[in-house]
Formats: C-alpha cells, structure tokens, sequence
C-alpha cells in the first residue's frame, strides 16, 4: 500500500505532520478525518525508482492499444500478454512484465501500475484508478491517450523551436573558446612589456586560463550543472526559483499559459473520469510542475471545502492565466466543467505554442547580437593596444 507524508490541521487549528499508509489520496482523507484531522496537503513517498520511466509517446501507445484491445472484449491479462510479446524494447517489455504479474496475482490495474514505482506518470496511474471505480477503464485509456499525445506534440513543438536559438549559443560559445585558444596567444609577444588597458589584461587573462588551466574550465563546467541540479533539489530554493520565474523578462507572459494549461487538462482528465473534485485537484497542483504554484492549492482546497466555489477559490493563485476562473464560473453554471476544462486546455495549448514562437522569434535577434557584441568587445580588447602602441611610434617619429 502506497505511504503519504501528509500535513492537516486539527480542531484547534495547529498544524500536524506525519507519515501514513492509504490505498490514496481520497482514504488518507478518510483516515485522518477518523483521527479529527483535516488533511491539508499530502505527497506519496517514492523510495525505489523505477526501471524506466516511460515517456509521453510510449504512455500514450500503452493506453492506445490498451483501449483498443479492452474495446475488443479481451481481458487486462491478455491484452497486457499482447502487449508484452509485441513490444521489442527491453526496458519497457520487463515493465510490461512487471504488471503482468501482479494482474496475474489479483492486483488491480492501478495497483499494479503504482507497483513500479514512478515508471508510469502519477496522472495515468490516479485515471486508471478512476476508470475502475467507474466502471470506464477503456474510456479511462482512450482519455489518456489523447491526452499524452497532445502533451507531446506540444513539448515537441517547444524543444523544436528552441533548437535554432540553442545553436547559436553554441556556436558563440566555440568561437569565443577558438578565439581565446588560437588567436589570442599569437598577440602575448607583441604585448609582452606594455602598460595593457584593463579590457585587454581581463581578455588575455581568461585566454591564459582557457589555454593552460583547461582542465580546470572542464571541471567547472561539468560541476556548475551539478550544483545547480542540487540546489534545485532543496525544497527552500526550489520554491524560490519557481517563483522568480514568473517574473523573468522573457518568459513571464509565457509560464502563466503553460502552467494553466497543463493544470487544466490534468484538473479534466482526472474530473471527468470521476475522481472527487478534492483528490483531482490535489493530484493537479503536483502536475503543473512549478512548488510555488502547488503550495498555494492548500488553501484552494480549504476553501472548497469550507463551501467556496472552484471558480472563486481559484482566484488566488494570481499566476494562473487571468481567464481561468471565469471559463471555470461558466462550466460550473451550466453543468459542463469537465467540457469547459477540456476546451479551456486546447485553447491554451495554442497560446503556448503563439507564445513561445514569439519568444524564439525574439531569441533569435538577440542570440546574433550578443554574438557580434561578445566577438566585437574581444576585438576591440585586442586592438586597443595596437592602437596605442602606433600613437607611441607616431609620437616619437
């Protein structure tokens, strides 16, 4: 049975914190509602990694011809031992292996989806749980795959336009190491003994480092990642960036509509398939990917429960896109949140994708310039003393 690390709050409003056994996040509710808590937030603890963790097109292949095969009336047993002789990756076949057993062994589908630990994503497991509850796992399947699909042709859509700006930045950073190198060291004889301006002494200083400390530069390259992967890892400092993030230049119109969008289709999917609207936007705050946004949904979600409505409570994570709560006030109105949901998720899922060619549109300018501007201060470093050392000769003739 999956372990939650929970926080609630009890009935002289202090905060308690701990760790407990629940099938989910709807029976940790229940459990510590008997204990007179009321959960406030809560995080399944993950110890073992996964032997793979499949990505968006392999889960939405899964969930494709898991539909199919379910709509044709055969069983979750033979349809995953289809499955397993079909595929020809070994990764994902010892995966498949993996549910196949515990099937086999009287597991549930989502059961035994939780069982390989982070190998499918949280949103397929909790849908599949959904989907057996209602009685609609073959809906549950068709749902997914049409959602990870979408999910990737937009994240294929967002790494392809961002290829063209990466390149550049590469090929600056080869010409800036080429001129340090090669170039730079056929001028320390010309400039050996003269009085060199302070642009010029840093130049030939970074030159004198890449040339006989490289080792070092390599060092610091591959550590500074490192570093910053670890930092990122601290709950403290992961909050911090991922709330200066929304107020960086480029992107801050950007994030709001991926974020709100990614919130969006993962609050639909999950809604529709007949979760409670309190576990399904649980659930969603930890999709959208960014802590300071899911640190907020506590008080969402207190609020929903004190009576509030989606559509207001929602009102104060002032990140998501402005229209968010007035096409949720609308589904609400008029009985349709899941179709509002799911037409609110494509309509920003285009924006993003008008959104971020823009931001490349204006990456790619910006990426030529610092390129001259980087080469064009070296020259300048460069000829400065050349400039100086002629005036001198000029002076004495």
């Amino acid at each position: 049975m999956p372990k939650f690390r929970y926080t609630a709050v009890d009935l002289n409003n202090r905060v308690i914190k701990g760790d407990i056994e629940a099938a989910n996040v709807s029976d940790l509710y229940t459990l510590l509602r008997t204990k007179s808590l009321t959960l406030t937030s809560s995080e399944e603890i993950r110890n073992i990694k996964a032997i793979y963790t499949l990505k968006s097109p392999e889960v939405c292949n899964f969930a494709r011809q898991m539909s199919e095969m379910l709509g044709a009336g055969l069983t979750i047993v033979k349809a995953l031992g289809i499955l397993r002789e079909r595929d020809t990756e070994p990764k994902i076949t010892a995966i498949y292996d993996q549910i196949y057993k515990y099937i086999y062994e009287g597991m549930t589908m989502s059961e035994a989806l939780r069982k390989t630990n982070n190998a499918f994503p949280e949103l397929f497991v909790n849908m599949c749980e959904a989907g057996e509850k209602s009685g609609q796992l073959e809906l549950t399947m068709k749902r997914m795959a049409v959602h990870y699909d979408k999910e990737y042709r937009l994240q294929k859509k967002i790494s392809g336009a961002m290829r063209y700006p990466l390149i550049l930045l590469a090929i600056t950073l080869l010409a800036v190491i080429a001129i340090f190198c090669f170039i730079m060291p056929e001028f320390f004889a010309l400039f050996e003994g003269m009085d060199l301006p302070l642009p010029t002494a840093i130049v030939i200083g970074l030159s004198h480092l890449l040339t006989n400390y490289w080792y070092i530069m390599i060092a610091v390259a591959i550590l500074i990642p490192i570093t910053i992967r670890y930092l990122l890892s601290m709950p403290t400092i992961r909050l911090w960036w991922d709330k200066t993030k929304f107020g960086l230049p480029l992107v801050k119109k950007l994030l709001p509509i991926i974020y709100t969008a990614r919130f969006s289709r993962a609050l639909n999917s999950l809604y529709s398939s007949g979760l409670p609207l309190i576990d399904s936007m649980t659930i969603a705050s930890r999709l959208t990917g960014n802590k300071y946004l899911e640190s907020q949904f506590p008080a969402v979600i207190s609020a929903i429960r004190n009576g509030d409505t989606l559509s207001n409570s929602i009102r104060v994570i002032k990140e998501f896109d402005p229209k968010l709560p007035t096409t949720i006030f609308i589904g609400e109105e008029s009985g349709r949140l899941g179709t509002m949901l799911e037409s609110m998720a494509d309509s920003y899922d285009y924006e993003a994708e008008e959104a971020t060619s823009k931001l490349v549109a204006y990456l790619e300018p910006l990426m030529i310039v610092l390129m001259a501007g980087v080469v064009g201060v070296i020259m300048i470093a460069v000829f400065m003393p050349i400039f100086s050392l002629y005036s001198n000769v000029e002076g004495m003739s």
